[in-house]
């Protein structure tokens, strides 16, 4: 049952973030667009506060969408997984994948 969520997750992940690299005025696409930039494109992991300065929008508004893309089951999809220091990476199963469009359009 846990691989059935977890493979449906990685699905609507993989459907969504090619969208994300065009319409890049969606939030979701804001906040994972400032962590790859931070990271280096997923090379340094990053804190979250750091994120949230660099974001360029409302606190509230950047806590809310980021927290949706930390757990199964939103409607945004699991993009960044919590290290246990803290700081944040991309989600093991989707983060070549995120990578490689990222790429794609910004390289």
């Amino acid at each position: 049952m846990k691989q059935d969520k977890e493979v449906d997750e990685i699905k609507k992940v993989l459907r969504r973030i090619p969208g994300w690299f065009i319409k890049t005025e969606q939030k979701n696409s804001k906040i994972l667009m400032t962590y790859l930039r931070l990271s280096n494109a997923n090379t340094i992991w990053v804190h979250p506060s750091a994120m949230e300065k660099n974001f360029g929008l409302d606190k509230e508004s950047f806590r809310r969408h980021f927290n949706n893309m930390r757990y199964f089951s939103s409607s945004i999809g699991k993009v960044f997984d919590t290290r246990a220091d803290g700081t944040i990476e991309l989600w093991e199963p989707v983060a070549d994948f995120i990578i490689q469009e990222y790429k794609k359009v910004f390289d």
